[in-house]
């Protein structure tokens, strides 16, 4: 858990490269049934490993712990920040496409509709509803709005960010639909990181 924990506050101070070491060391000291008997702790460091070696650019490193939690996961949630890293880390290699089509998946297996296309009629309609929620929504209220605790909600906002960011260089009539989805996951759920 010291690992984990001191990895998390290197992350704070944004020294990735110490945080991903103490990730690794952590995994280390895991017990050889960890899977089993720590579950929970092995999660969170391959999870964090994951996202370090993306955010350090080591594809390798990033796939062989995302790899890893995604063949133990016990539960999709589980694996959720897992998949992100994967398609992040594939849009760090320029791989834009690659990881257009691995976020669609993530998304459909949520249960999350695909992004539509700027032209669509009933997108249209729906970003007027959301516009016309906003401009009825008082500033005091919006300020005061509660951050979401919830981990599938963040990993979600992060999964849309990067999708985001993909589709800027692959399908750019899809980025309103994104968008609207982000603002609409945020009045739903409350604010976040992302948000």
């Amino acid at each position: 858990h010291l690992n984990l924990k001191a990895g998390r506050l290197s992350i704070s101070f944004s020294d990735f490269t110490s945080a991903f070491k103490l990730f690794q060391h952590g995994i280390s000291f895991l017990n050889p049934d960890h899977w089993n008997s720590q579950y929970e702790l092995s999660i969170d460091l391959f999870d964090a490993a994951a996202e370090a070696a993306c955010v350090l650019n080591d594809r390798d490193a990033a796939a062989l712990y995302a790899e890893r939690l995604i063949s133990n996961a016990k539960c999709y949630d589980d694996k959720l920040n897992c998949l992100y890293s994967a398609a992040k880390a594939l849009r760090h290699a320029d791989l834009l496409q690659e990881s257009m089509e691995s976020t669609f998946d993530i998304l459909e297996q949520l249960g999350e509709e695909l992004p539509r296309e700027s032209g669509d009629g009933q997108l249209n309609i729906d970003m007027q509803l959301m516009n016309d929620i906003l401009q009825k929504t008082p500033d005091d209220l919006i300020l005061i709005m509660e951050a979401t605790k919830k981990k599938k909600i963040v990993t979600l906002m992060k999964l849309y960010a990067n999708l985001s960011d993909v589709l800027h260089f692959t399908k750019p009539s899809l980025i309103s639909s994104v968008s609207l989805r982000m603002v609409d996951l945020t009045m739903k759920t409350g604010l976040n990181s992302i948000s």
